[in-house]
């Protein structure tokens, strides 16, 4: 949700928003770090958070 307000709302952005981006990027890598079979479910996973946070 917040990759998206920050695509298609340039004006809103904020440095908490880019601060949670961030975070949120190093704890998915984490994760495929760990167990790198998620990475096959990557795509719908992707798909299924854009759709909730439409």
């Amino acid at each position: 949700m917040h990759h998206l307000k920050w695509q298609y709302q340039p004006d809103r952005r904020s440095r908490n928003e880019r601060i949670t981006i961030a975070n949120q990027q190093l704890v998915v890598g984490q994760l495929l770090d760990e167990s790198p079979s998620r990475k096959s479910c990557l795509e719908e996973a992707l798909a299924a958070g854009y759709k909730y946070s439409r």
